[in-house]
Protein backbone atom coordinates (compact mmCIF):
# COMPACT_ATOMS: atom_id res chain seq x y z
CA UNK A 1 0.00 0.00 0.00
CA UNK A 2 1.18 3.58 -0.29
CA UNK A 3 1.09 3.72 3.48
CA UNK A 4 3.59 0.34 3.55
CA UNK A 5 0.31 -1.48 5.07
CA UNK A 6 0.09 -4.82 4.32
CA UNK A 7 -3.62 -6.15 3.78
CA UNK A 8 -3.53 -9.67 3.85
CA UNK A 9 -6.15 -11.42 1.83
CA UNK A 10 -7.54 -15.12 0.61
CA UNK A 11 -8.58 -15.32 -2.99
CA UNK A 12 -11.11 -17.59 -4.10
CA UNK A 13 -10.16 -18.74 -7.82
CA UNK A 14 -13.53 -17.02 -9.28
CA UNK A 15 -12.04 -13.74 -7.73
CA UNK A 16 -11.93 -11.04 -10.12
CA UNK A 17 -9.55 -7.90 -10.24
CA UNK A 18 -12.50 -5.52 -9.81
CA UNK A 19 -14.18 -7.65 -6.22
CA UNK A 20 -9.65 -8.00 -4.67
CA UNK A 21 -9.98 -4.23 -5.47
CA UNK A 22 -13.30 -3.29 -4.10
CA UNK A 23 -12.18 -5.46 -1.07
CA UNK A 24 -9.07 -3.11 -0.43
CA UNK A 25 -11.08 -0.21 -0.66
CA UNK A 26 -14.06 -0.83 1.67
CA UNK A 27 -10.88 -2.12 3.96
CA UNK A 28 -9.49 1.57 4.29
CA UNK A 29 -12.86 3.26 3.50
CA UNK A 30 -11.87 4.80 0.13
CA UNK A 31 -14.99 6.15 -1.61
CA UNK A 32 -12.94 7.75 -4.48
CA UNK A 33 -12.27 4.44 -6.11
CA UNK A 34 -11.63 5.71 -9.67
CA UNK A 35 -8.36 7.14 -9.42
CA UNK A 36 -6.71 3.96 -8.04
CA UNK A 37 -6.33 0.39 -8.93
CA UNK A 38 -3.70 -2.50 -7.76
CA UNK A 39 -0.28 -2.70 -9.43
CA UNK A 40 2.22 -5.69 -9.70
CA UNK A 41 5.63 -6.66 -11.24
CA UNK A 42 5.32 -9.61 -13.66
CA UNK A 43 7.96 -12.43 -14.28
CA UNK A 44 9.75 -9.49 -16.50
CA UNK A 45 9.87 -6.88 -14.50
CA UNK A 46 7.43 -4.63 -15.93
CA UNK A 47 4.92 -2.78 -13.82
CA UNK A 48 1.42 -3.98 -15.32
CA UNK A 49 -2.20 -3.00 -13.72
CA UNK A 50 -4.52 -5.68 -12.55
CA UNK A 51 -7.29 -5.91 -15.35
CA UNK A 52 -10.60 -5.08 -13.16
CA UNK A 53 -12.53 -7.75 -15.35
CA UNK A 54 -10.39 -10.82 -15.14
CA UNK A 55 -10.16 -13.45 -12.79
CA UNK A 56 -6.68 -12.34 -10.76
CA UNK A 57 -5.41 -16.13 -11.65
CA UNK A 58 -5.62 -15.65 -15.09
CA UNK A 59 -3.15 -12.61 -14.75
CA UNK A 60 0.44 -12.33 -15.06
CA UNK A 61 0.52 -12.20 -11.24
CA UNK A 62 3.67 -13.53 -10.31
CA UNK A 63 3.62 -15.96 -7.12
CA UNK A 64 5.64 -15.83 -3.93
CA UNK A 65 7.91 -19.09 -3.13
CA UNK A 66 4.94 -19.61 -0.88
CA UNK A 67 2.01 -19.01 -3.39
CA UNK A 68 0.76 -15.86 -2.58
CA UNK A 69 0.99 -12.54 -4.42
CA UNK A 70 2.10 -8.76 -3.88
CA UNK A 71 -0.26 -6.00 -5.40
CA UNK A 72 0.15 -2.64 -4.49
CA UNK A 73 -2.70 -0.35 -4.27
CA UNK A 74 -1.26 2.77 -5.76
CA UNK A 75 -3.10 6.21 -8.04
CA UNK A 76 -3.46 5.19 -11.20
CA UNK A 77 -5.52 8.36 -13.01
CA UNK A 78 -4.63 11.97 -11.96
CA UNK A 79 -6.95 14.90 -11.38
CA UNK A 80 -7.14 17.99 -13.46
CA UNK A 81 -7.40 20.24 -10.89
CA UNK A 82 -6.33 18.59 -7.13
CA UNK A 83 -8.25 21.23 -5.13
CA UNK A 84 -11.36 21.10 -6.74
CA UNK A 85 -11.53 17.43 -7.98
CA UNK A 86 -10.01 15.38 -4.89
CA UNK A 87 -12.86 15.36 -2.44
CA UNK A 88 -12.37 13.14 0.85
CA UNK A 89 -9.66 13.81 3.05
CA UNK A 90 -8.51 10.03 2.88
CA UNK A 91 -8.49 10.34 -1.36
CA UNK A 92 -5.89 13.55 -0.87
CA UNK A 93 -4.04 11.81 1.89
CA UNK A 94 -3.39 8.79 -0.32
CA UNK A 95 -2.58 11.43 -2.94
CA UNK A 96 0.17 12.92 -0.43
CA UNK A 97 1.46 9.84 0.65
CA UNK A 98 2.33 8.35 -2.62
CA UNK A 99 4.16 11.90 -4.32
CA UNK A 100 5.90 12.24 -1.06
CA UNK A 101 7.39 8.28 -1.78
CA UNK A 102 7.62 9.52 -5.61
CA UNK A 103 9.58 12.46 -4.62
CA UNK A 104 12.08 10.49 -2.24
CA UNK A 105 12.43 7.59 -4.97
CA UNK A 106 13.56 10.44 -7.19
CA UNK A 107 10.68 9.88 -9.85
CA UNK A 108 9.57 13.33 -9.06
CA UNK A 109 11.59 16.16 -9.03
CA UNK A 110 10.74 18.50 -6.05
CA UNK A 111 12.34 21.92 -5.96
CA UNK A 112 14.66 22.89 -2.88
CA UNK A 113 11.30 25.76 -2.03
CA UNK A 114 8.51 23.01 -2.54
CA UNK A 115 10.38 20.64 0.15
CA UNK A 116 11.75 23.14 2.85
CA UNK A 117 9.04 25.36 2.71
CA UNK A 118 9.16 29.48 2.54
CA UNK A 119 12.48 30.55 4.20
CA UNK A 120 14.44 33.88 4.63
CA UNK A 121 15.40 35.29 1.80
CA UNK A 122 19.29 34.91 2.60
CA UNK A 123 18.68 31.17 3.12
CA UNK A 124 17.04 30.35 -0.43
CA UNK A 125 18.91 28.99 -3.33
CA UNK A 126 19.01 31.70 -6.09
CA UNK A 127 18.86 30.73 -9.72
CA UNK A 128 22.21 31.51 -10.38
CA UNK A 129 23.07 28.66 -8.24
CA UNK A 130 21.15 26.44 -10.36
CA UNK A 131 21.71 27.99 -13.95
CA UNK A 132 25.05 29.04 -15.31
CA UNK A 133 25.08 32.88 -16.14
CA UNK A 134 25.59 31.76 -20.05
CA UNK A 135 22.54 29.57 -19.70
CA UNK A 136 20.47 32.50 -18.70
CA UNK A 137 22.18 34.87 -21.09
CA UNK A 138 21.80 32.82 -24.25
CA UNK A 139 18.01 33.12 -24.03
CA UNK A 140 15.89 36.41 -24.14
CA UNK A 141 14.46 36.00 -20.49
CA UNK A 142 15.42 37.41 -17.24
CA UNK A 143 15.85 35.25 -14.24
CA UNK A 144 12.41 35.93 -12.81
CA UNK A 145 10.88 34.25 -15.91
CA UNK A 146 13.44 31.71 -16.23
CA UNK A 147 12.04 30.54 -12.42
CA UNK A 148 8.47 31.23 -14.10
CA UNK A 149 9.24 28.79 -16.23
CA UNK A 150 10.89 26.03 -14.27
CA UNK A 151 7.85 26.36 -11.81
CA UNK A 152 5.43 26.05 -14.84
CA UNK A 153 7.24 22.77 -16.23
CA UNK A 154 7.41 21.09 -12.89
CA UNK A 155 3.55 21.63 -12.43
CA UNK A 156 2.84 20.31 -16.46
CA UNK A 157 4.98 17.36 -15.59
CA UNK A 158 3.15 16.54 -12.32
CA UNK A 159 0.52 13.65 -12.06
CA UNK A 160 1.34 12.16 -15.48
CA UNK A 161 2.75 8.37 -15.87
CA UNK A 162 5.41 7.95 -18.12
CA UNK A 163 6.09 5.16 -20.31
CA UNK A 164 9.37 4.53 -22.36
CA UNK A 165 8.67 3.77 -26.16
CA UNK A 166 10.57 3.62 -29.32
CA UNK A 167 9.83 5.23 -32.61
CA UNK A 168 9.69 3.38 -35.97
CA UNK A 169 13.59 4.64 -36.04
CA UNK A 170 14.37 2.72 -32.68
CA UNK A 171 15.04 6.07 -31.62
CA UNK A 172 13.62 6.56 -27.36
CA UNK A 173 11.12 8.28 -26.07
CA UNK A 174 8.81 8.43 -23.09
CA UNK A 175 4.87 8.42 -23.69
CA UNK A 176 3.49 11.04 -20.68
CA UNK A 177 -0.46 10.02 -19.89
CA UNK A 178 -2.00 13.18 -18.33
CA UNK A 179 -5.10 14.24 -17.38
CA UNK A 180 -5.31 17.02 -20.16
CA UNK A 181 -3.42 14.42 -22.68
CA UNK A 182 -0.28 11.90 -24.17
CA UNK A 183 2.67 13.83 -24.55
CA UNK A 184 5.76 12.64 -26.60
CA UNK A 185 8.89 13.50 -24.63
CA UNK A 186 12.43 12.90 -26.23
CA UNK A 187 14.96 11.61 -23.74
CA UNK A 188 16.99 14.64 -23.95
CA UNK A 189 14.10 16.77 -23.14
CA UNK A 190 11.25 15.65 -20.64
CA UNK A 191 10.02 18.79 -19.54
CA UNK A 192 8.57 19.43 -22.98
CA UNK A 193 6.71 17.25 -24.82
CA UNK A 194 6.96 17.12 -28.57
CA UNK A 195 4.58 16.50 -29.75
CA UNK A 196 1.27 17.14 -26.98
CA UNK A 197 -2.11 15.73 -27.81
CA UNK A 198 -5.03 16.82 -25.80
CA UNK A 199 -8.08 14.43 -25.46
CA UNK A 200 -10.09 15.93 -27.95
CA UNK A 201 -7.68 15.54 -30.68
CA UNK A 202 -7.25 11.95 -30.36
CA UNK A 203 -9.88 9.89 -31.98
CA UNK A 204 -8.56 6.18 -31.34
CA UNK A 205 -5.46 4.71 -29.63
CA UNK A 206 -5.00 0.21 -30.01
CA UNK A 207 -1.77 -1.65 -30.39
CA UNK A 208 -1.27 -4.76 -32.17
CA UNK A 209 1.66 -7.22 -30.15
CA UNK A 210 4.23 -4.65 -29.78
CA UNK A 211 3.09 -2.03 -31.59
CA UNK A 212 1.16 0.96 -30.50
CA UNK A 213 -0.90 3.08 -32.74
CA UNK A 214 -2.95 6.65 -31.86
CA UNK A 215 -4.89 8.34 -34.52
CA UNK A 216 -5.55 11.99 -34.15
CA UNK A 217 -8.62 13.82 -35.35
CA UNK A 218 -6.69 14.36 -38.70
CA UNK A 219 -6.67 10.55 -39.57
CA UNK A 220 -2.86 11.12 -38.62
CA UNK A 221 -1.15 7.80 -37.18
CA UNK A 222 1.82 7.50 -34.88
CA UNK A 223 2.85 4.63 -33.99
CA UNK A 224 5.16 3.30 -31.19
CA UNK A 225 6.87 0.04 -30.12
CA UNK A 226 7.09 -1.36 -26.72
CA UNK A 227 9.91 -3.57 -25.41
CA UNK A 228 6.86 -6.09 -24.18
CA UNK A 229 3.28 -6.51 -25.41
CA UNK A 230 2.36 -5.96 -21.32
CA UNK A 231 3.60 -2.46 -21.81
CA UNK A 232 0.79 -1.84 -24.48
CA UNK A 233 -1.62 -3.27 -22.96
CA UNK A 234 -0.84 -1.07 -19.33
CA UNK A 235 -0.69 2.32 -21.48
CA UNK A 236 -3.79 1.39 -23.31
CA UNK A 237 -5.37 0.54 -19.98
CA UNK A 238 -4.67 3.98 -18.57
CA UNK A 239 -5.44 5.78 -21.24
CA UNK A 240 -9.11 4.57 -21.64
CA UNK A 241 -9.35 5.01 -17.92
CA UNK A 242 -8.16 8.57 -17.85
CA UNK A 243 -9.80 9.55 -21.19
CA UNK A 244 -13.20 8.22 -19.07
CA UNK A 245 -12.18 10.52 -16.41
CA UNK A 246 -12.05 13.39 -19.05
CA UNK A 247 -15.38 12.96 -20.49
CA UNK A 248 -16.61 12.29 -16.53
CA UNK A 249 -15.02 15.92 -15.68
CA UNK A 250 -17.37 17.66 -18.53
CA UNK A 251 -20.46 15.96 -17.25
CA UNK A 252 -22.71 16.99 -14.13
CA UNK A 253 -21.66 14.99 -11.31
CA UNK A 254 -22.84 11.81 -10.66
CA UNK A 255 -25.86 11.52 -7.41
CA UNK A 256 -23.03 9.82 -5.18
CA UNK A 257 -20.03 12.64 -6.22
CA UNK A 258 -22.67 15.30 -5.04
CA UNK A 259 -23.16 13.85 -1.72
CA UNK A 260 -19.77 12.96 -1.09
CA UNK A 261 -18.91 16.96 -1.68
CA UNK A 262 -21.55 18.28 0.50
CA UNK A 263 -20.45 15.46 3.38
CA UNK A 264 -16.57 17.01 2.74
CA UNK A 265 -17.54 20.74 2.68
CA UNK A 266 -19.90 19.82 5.97
CA UNK A 267 -17.34 18.12 7.37
CA UNK A 268 -14.63 21.14 6.32
CA UNK A 269 -16.86 23.47 7.67
CA UNK A 270 -17.02 22.07 11.35
CA UNK A 271 -12.77 21.42 10.94
CA UNK A 272 -12.67 24.93 10.27
CA UNK A 273 -15.15 26.06 13.54
CA UNK A 274 -12.97 23.29 15.61
CA UNK A 275 -9.72 24.53 14.84
CA UNK A 276 -11.11 28.16 15.24
CA UNK A 277 -12.42 26.94 18.64
CA UNK A 278 -9.21 25.06 19.62
CA UNK A 279 -7.31 28.69 18.52
CA UNK A 280 -9.55 30.98 20.95
CA UNK A 281 -8.94 28.42 23.52
CA UNK A 282 -4.95 28.43 22.81
CA UNK A 283 -5.19 32.30 22.70
CA UNK A 284 -7.27 32.63 26.22
CA UNK A 285 -4.86 29.74 27.49
CA UNK A 286 -1.64 31.88 26.58
CA UNK A 287 -3.67 35.21 27.56
CA UNK A 288 -4.44 33.12 31.24
CA UNK A 289 -0.71 32.27 31.29
CA UNK A 290 0.64 35.94 30.55
CA UNK A 291 -1.56 37.15 33.25
CA UNK A 292 -0.34 34.21 35.77
CA UNK A 293 2.67 34.90 35.12
CA UNK A 294 2.20 38.56 35.28
CA UNK A 295 0.54 38.02 38.60
CA UNK A 296 3.07 35.76 39.80
CA UNK A 297 5.49 38.54 38.87
CA UNK A 298 3.67 41.30 40.92
CA UNK A 299 3.95 39.02 43.66
CA UNK A 300 7.39 38.36 44.02
CA UNK A 301 7.76 42.39 43.74
CA UNK A 302 5.46 42.77 46.35
CA UNK A 303 6.95 40.21 48.16
CA UNK A 304 10.81 41.59 48.00
CA UNK A 305 9.12 44.65 49.07
CA UNK A 306 7.96 43.43 52.26
CA UNK A 307 11.06 41.55 53.29
CA UNK A 308 12.78 45.00 52.69
CA UNK A 309 10.36 46.51 54.80
CA UNK A 310 10.53 43.80 57.45
CA UNK A 311 14.22 43.93 57.46
CA UNK A 312 13.65 47.52 57.80
CA UNK A 313 11.31 47.41 60.64
CA UNK A 314 13.66 44.76 62.33
CA UNK A 315 16.79 47.00 62.06
CA UNK A 316 14.60 49.91 63.65
CA UNK A 317 13.34 48.20 66.35
CA UNK A 318 17.14 46.85 67.05
CA UNK A 319 18.50 50.47 66.95
CA UNK A 320 15.66 51.46 69.45
CA UNK A 321 16.88 48.82 71.71
CA UNK A 322 20.51 49.85 71.60
CA UNK A 323 19.59 53.59 72.28
CA UNK A 324 17.33 52.01 75.21
CA UNK A 325 20.09 50.60 76.57
CA UNK A 326 22.30 53.05 76.02
CA UNK A 327 20.13 55.40 77.92
CA UNK A 328 19.38 53.52 80.71
CA UNK A 329 23.73 53.09 81.27
CA UNK A 330 23.93 56.55 81.07
CA UNK A 331 21.12 57.17 83.56
CA UNK A 332 22.85 54.50 85.91
CA UNK A 333 26.25 56.07 85.26
CA UNK A 334 24.96 59.54 85.93
CA UNK A 335 23.26 58.28 89.30
CA UNK A 336 26.35 57.13 91.06
CA UNK A 337 27.89 60.68 89.81
CA UNK A 338 25.53 62.18 91.93
CA UNK A 339 26.03 60.07 94.85
CA UNK A 340 29.46 61.00 95.44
Amino acid sequence: MVAYREFPAKLRPDCTGRHLFDTVCRIIGLREIWYFGLQFVNKKGIPCWLQMDKKVNKQEVPKQADGSIHLIFLVKFYPEDVEEELIQDITRHLFFLQIKQSILSMQLYCSAEASQGDCTEGSQLQLSELLPDCVIKQYDMSPQMWEERIRRWWINNSGQSSISFQNNKETDLTLGVSAQGIGIYKETNRITPRPFFSWSEIKNISFKNKVFSMRTMDKSTITFRAKDMSINMSILDLCVGTHNLYLRRRQPDLLEVQQMKVQAKEQRVRRIHEQNRLAREREQRIQAEAERDQYKTEIAAINKQLLTMKEALKKTEENAHLMAEKARVSEEEALVLSKR
